[in-house]
């Protein structure tokens, strides 16, 4: 797998906007646009959600010796699959679960999401997306990963150089070689005559 190649602006975008605003409505309005631009570059990722959550139910989890008053009275709850994540004001500045402070580390951070680290290259990859819950099975939307060496397209939901994804459901898609593909494929149409 690579990362997700758009993974720079990604960050630049979610570091310039911490460091134009200490707006927190404002934020989560302009951080649910940048990751609507993912979705629409990858329309079969599972989506993340948002959420403002009020900043002292979390004081428990994240920031038990921090004073109230130090405290935005609202954080941004970011969720995917099983990472949950929160955004806050402290004295001003962004914070990002206890450990990141300031725009750069805050985005760089949001970066590391396993999306981010886990791009599909080959079908196997997209296969493993799938079975993990990271993508949805969108079989009209899968992307392709290199020139189709076969004739028959019928059930194949995403290629590779040396692999096809077949099937009609997650439950029975599998990768197999496209030799393989182009031996089953002949059988049939054989069965067929």
């Amino acid at each position: 797998m690579k990362t997700y190649p758009h993974r720079k602006k990604f960050i630049y975008n979610i570091e310039s906007l911490l460091n134009r605003s200490v707006d927190v409505n404002y934020v989560l309005q302009e951080i649910r646009k940048i990751y609507s631009d993912i979705a629409i570059e990858t329309p079969c990722m599972t989506r993340f959600s948002f959420d403002l959550v009020d900043t002292e139910s979390l004081r428990n989890v994240e920031f038990y010796q921090i004073p109230s008053e130090s405290l935005s009275n609202k954080s941004i709850e970011i969720s995917h699959t099983k990472l949950i994540e929160y955004i806050w004001l402290e004295d001003g500045e962004w914070c990002y679960g206890d450990t990141e402070y300031g725009a750069q580390d805050i985005a760089t951070a949001l970066s590391e999401a396993t999306f981010f680290k886990q791009y599909p290259e080959t079908v196997k990859d997209l296969q493993k997306l799938l079975n993990d819950g990271l993508w949805v099975f969108e079989k009209s939307r899968f992307p392709s990963f290199g020139d189709a060496r076969f004739s028959d397209f019928d059930e194949v939901l995403s290629w590779d150089e040396k692999h096809v994804m077949v099937g009609t459901t997650l439950e029975n898609a599998e990768v197999v070689s496209i030799e393989e593909w182009n031996r089953i494929t002949t059988n049939e149409s054989s069965w067929l005559k």
